[in-house]
């Protein structure tokens, strides 16, 4: 049995020979192994020419996939990735800043392959000399890393991705049986650590104060860790690399709003199927009021109308929560507003973000977002079912409620004139979608006249002109004026009561066998006719 350490790693890389390659690549099947190698080869006298040779195998390895190695070699993999691929990340270089991103990039793509395939990986341990330490499990190291390349403005194109990985490490566990009870450890590892987030903003709630509040907080926390690690607590000063200290309010607040959206992702309907019952599902309303925590802390910190790091981020991360907790991609009414606080959730966050627009500069991107969300719960809301089962009474109310407020808020909206003439067209068109035929400035009106006359409501954004095309027509039907109905016709079918009156005088004459000429509308002679 091999001995664990480096240098059983060494030994099971092969040598670095081209095998007829003329850019000197290894075939598909060695190239985990190679980027192994290369990476505990630390006799290697070029280091610039090692970094190439970094970035050219991972995308080797990304266009010939292979996970058929021994786990040991793949968690190596996993940590050469990581420290090579993300860590270098956090070395700012303004000569080699977009090759760092997109390394990035691919690396994030190579370990979201790895873990996909081997979702056990994530629970095994770093390979390491026989010094006695015990390590951590592979996702415990991993984590912070993460969270330290989401407090980055200057990784902004990485920060989605970096989003996505979040995810897929808790996914890929809930995802299996077996790791069911791992997938609930890591839920409350994230959990902790907006806790944690939200806490220390709480302590330092006071944006105006001169001098600024200091803020830092560790994630995650050394409490957290010997939950998820119990043999930590055997150790006298934690690794360093399983904490990363955040300094900054909104990069705190960025990394909890990733969280919580990663959380969300995983318990949303369409993958209910593999997750096991109720196993995440108890997070969904306090991942709800934690979302509006965080919101409010964030509106706070940027009180300015100027922009502020992270802020188009933290808008677009929120409104993706907002989609994801109260419209999921299901049949209408399946759980949106499934109960009469989320409703009044839904209702409060959407008033929070419509009345602070005016003070909040949104990115196209941000308010087309939004006018996609008005969209779809428009949508959804118009199209209740006919029969409604007694079961599902209160969810319609609630469905109302959110109907009647939000056409509200959106009315307050479309009544601010300077601030509507300024957002998206998209936006406009459909913050228009939710009026009601009356009097409006001239700017709504002219929006109004335009869904009314446009067959795709003249949306620019492809999405929102599929959703809401049959929003669209119901638009039309309810706010077409007087004068351009179509004149009715006179009536000239007879009442109900003249059709039942001519019927029963055809059935007597019938019975009493009377003719048109001379008819008879009685049974007098009956007894005749019979005879």
């Amino acid at each position: 049995m091999a001995r664990k350490g480096g240098s059983s790693t060494q030994r099971m890389a092969p040598p670095p020979v081209t095998n007829g390659n003329s850019n000197g690549v290894p075939p598909p099947s060695t190239i985990a192994a190679q980027i192994v190698h290369n990476a505990s080869n630390v006799n290697a006298r070029h280091g610039q020419v090692t970094k190439v040779s970094f970035g050219e195998l991972v995308k080797e390895f990304l266009q010939h996939p292979n996970t058929d190695e021994p786990d040991q070699q793949l968690v190596a993999l996993v940590c050469v990735i990581a420290e090579a691929g993300l860590e270098g990340l956090f070395k700012h270089d303004p000569f080699a800043q977009d090759q760092q991103r997109q390394q990035g990039i691919d690396s994030i793509a190579a370990l979201t392959f790895i873990l996909q395939q081997k979702p056990h990986l994530l629970l095994s341990t770093r390979d390491s000399e026989d010094d006695g330490i015990p390590r951590p499990p592979l996702i415990l190291w991993l984590y912070p890393k993460l969270l330290g390349l989401l407090t980055y403005t200057t990784l902004n194109s990485v920060h989605e991705h970096v989003q996505q990985l979040l995810h897929l490490c808790l996914s890929v566990l809930a995802r299996t049986s077996a790791l069911w009870r791992s997938a609930a450890v890591v839920s409350q590892l994230y959990r902790s650590c907006v806790q944690s987030i939200l806490t220390k903003l709480q302590c330092v709630d006071d944006p105006v104060s001169v001098p600024a509040p200091s803020f830092s907080v560790a994630l995650p926390s050394s409490s957290n860790i010997s939950v998820f690690w119990p043999e930590s607590q055997q150790i006298i000063a934690l690794p360093h690399d399983l904490q990363r200290t955040i300094t900054s309010q909104l990069g705190a607040i960025n990394v909890g709003f990733c969280l919580l959206l990663a959380l969300a992702n995983a318990i949303q309907p369409q993958e209910r199927e593999s997750v096991t019952p109720g196993a995440l599902d108890h997070h969904l309303p306090w991942i709800i009021d934690s979302a509006q925590a965080l919101w409010k802390y964030f509106r706070r910190w940027t009180t300015s109308s100027a922009k502020r790091p992270f802020s188009d981020e933290i808008t677009l991360v929120y409104l993706q929560l907002l989609e994801i907790l109260f419209l999921p991609s299901l049949a209408p009414g399946d759980r949106t507003c499934t109960s009469l606080k989320n409703a009044q959730a839904l209702i409060t966050s959407l008033r929070e973000f419509v009345d602070g627009l005016p003070s909040l500069p949104a990115s196209e991107s941000s308010q087309v977002r939004l006018a996609i969300i008005l969209t779809h719960l428009r949508s959804a809301l118009v199209s209740s079912p006919e029969n409604i089962p007694t079961i599902r009474r209160r969810q319609e109310a609630s469905r109302t409620i959110v109907l009647h407020d939000v056409e509200e808020i959106i009315a307050k909206a479309c009544r601010d004139v300077d601030h509507f003439s300024k957002l998206h067209k998209d936006l406009q068109l459909a913050l228009c979608l939710w009026t009601a035929p009356g009097t409006w400035p001239m700017s709504v009106a002219d929006i109004r006249k335009e869904l009314c006359e446009s067959d795709t409501g003249n949306f620019s954004n492809a999405q929102l002109a599929e959703e809401s095309t049959r929003i669209l027509k119901l638009f039309r039907v309810l706010n077409l004026g007087t004068e351009e109905r179509p004149t009715k016709r006179r009536k000239t079918l007879p009442d109900t009561s003249d059709i039942n009156r001519t019927i029963y005088e055809r059935l007597m004459m019938i019975l009493n066998g009377s003719s048109q000429d001379s008819p008879v509308f009685n049974l007098s002679s009956l007894h005749n006719i019979m005879e």
